[in-house]
């Protein structure tokens, strides 16, 4: 328990979270992180040991819609093998 302690960082701050960012919950924890205010939407999700790092551009929410299926199936993601998944929107007041 110490150990994750220690090496526990807040990311939130840096990645500056607005209301327009959307995060899809996974089982694993490892949220998905789309910006839906902007046609080109970044992509981020946390990696194991990692920063949350930009893997993808998506230019309409029905790609970002298709590569959410995608990675939540690779990730065999159990709200996506239930045909579900959650999603919150994260706003900073």
């Amino acid at each position: 328990m110490e150990i994750i302690v220690r090496y526990w960082k807040d990311l939130s701050k840096e990645m500056k979270w607005n209301r327009n960012w959307i995060i899809i919950s996974s089982w694993s924890g490892n949220p998905v992180i789309a910006d839906i205010s902007k046609v080109e939407t970044p992509i981020y999700y946390d990696y194991v040991g990692g920063e949350f790092s930009p893997k993808l551009l998506v230019d309409s929410l029905e790609k970002f819609d298709y590569f959410l299926s995608v990675w939540l199936d690779k990730h065999d993601d159990r709200y996506y093998k239930n045909g579900e998944y959650q999603s919150d929107f994260s706003e900073v007041r």
